[in-house]
């Protein structure tokens, strides 16, 4: 071959070769590459901008943060300002109080304790006409007053001993005979809704009968109530706030809890039961029962509240409150009877 002409087409060879690498290494293709990486630097400043306030509460978080409704066991105010509604009546209306035969004294078994006095009496409330003892203490006053309820079954004799000792110490006292369930229990929730709301209101006209005497120290007033009478009164408790203490005996958070001992219940109804029960609960109110003291009085061998309801009552109330055990059943014992003595007369400045 010539050689001049291999030299010729050896540099033609050469010189394309070098064009071609010229071509590859052009910045040309790395702009797509940049523009590509560009909006990947800005993300991290907008991504750490709401990092820092997360981590660094704003009122801007923290007022969203507390309108967050939390749940409750208990209703709220509005729930329950509705709930109490159920039991208004009209105070306006005359208690028509009357005098009924003189208490036979022998066959009561009491003693009248000096310058005392026993009635019976009547007065009017909106489910009837309820009937009661009423003990008065010698003397001109002021005087405490204290609003009993016995167990069922019972009757209102139940706390005339105790009512007769106090009197001595300047007590005038109000014994009710209780209607609900002494009186009538249904098959049917309404009826029986509409007869426990009517109980609370005997007890509600009971504490109107005892503050319209000149002789009673409007803020010296405690309930007393055993079984479905303290049922009623941890009901009371927070519908009514003019009682200054109360003392509940071997109650149950619901009257649910005994409807059975009454007879079985037909499904429709004991789905109705189960479904409104709380909204007559006694743990429903006795929750809102404050400023008013509690003292709770329960029994370890109680046949009828167990331990976990007693508890669970208990741990519903509101302050102050107070809960003692003792070594009795379901009617307890006098160890009881001392302790709540005791109490009334502490929160009751008795003599």
């Amino acid at each position: 071959m010539n050689p001049f002409r291999f030299s010729s087409l050896l540099f033609i060879v050469m010189l394309l070769v070098l064009v071609g690498c010229q071509t590859s290494l052009t910045p040309t293709p790395l702009a797509p590459t940049a523009t590509a990486l560009a909006p990947t630097a800005s993300p991290p400043t907008e991504v750490l901008t709401p990092t820092a306030r997360v981590s660094t509460p704003t009122p801007e978080l923290s007022t969203p943060t507390a309108q967050v409704p939390t749940p409750s066991p208990t209703p709220t105010p509005l729930v329950l300002n509705e709930l109490v509604q159920q039991f208004n009546y009209n105070s306006t209306i005359p208690l028509n109080i009357r005098e009924l035969e003189p208490p036979d004294l022998k066959r009561l078994q009491i003693t009248l304790p000096e310058g005392a006095t026993l009635r019976e009496i009547a007065y009017d409330a909106p489910g009837g006409v309820v009937k009661a003892y009423l003990v008065e203490p010698r003397g001109k006053g002021p005087f405490a007053g204290v609003l009993w309820v016995h167990k069922y079954p019972g009757t209102n004799t139940e706390f005339l001993p105790e009512a007769m000792s106090l009197a001595n110490q300047g007590v005038v006292s109000l014994l009710i005979e209780g209607r609900y369930p002494w009186q009538s229990v249904s098959g049917k929730f309404e009826v029986d809704r509409l007869s426990i709301i009517n109980q609370v209101l005997d007890l509600r006209r009971g504490l109107d009968l005892l503050l319209a005497r000149d002789d009673i120290d409007r803020s010296r007033i405690a309930y007393v109530g055993h079984d479905y009478g303290a049922m009623h009164g941890a009901v009371l408790a927070g519908v009514d706030k003019r009682v200054k203490a109360y003392v509940l005996m071997t109650p149950t958070g619901s009257y649910y809890d005994w409807r059975n001992y009454f007879g079985p219940l037909e499904r429709s109804e004991l789905q109705e039961y189960i479904r409104l029960a709380p909204t007559l609960a006694p743990l429903t109110y006795v929750s809102h029962a404050n400023p008013a003291q509690l003292l709770f009085q329960f029994a370890q061998k109680d046949r009828f509240v167990s331990a976990e309801r007693a508890d669970a009552l208990f741990a519903a109330a509101s302050e102050p409150k107070q809960k003692k055990m003792y070594d009795a059943p379901h009617e307890l014992d006098e160890a009881a009877r001392s302790d709540r003595t005791g109490f009334l007369v502490a929160v009751l400045s008795l003599k």
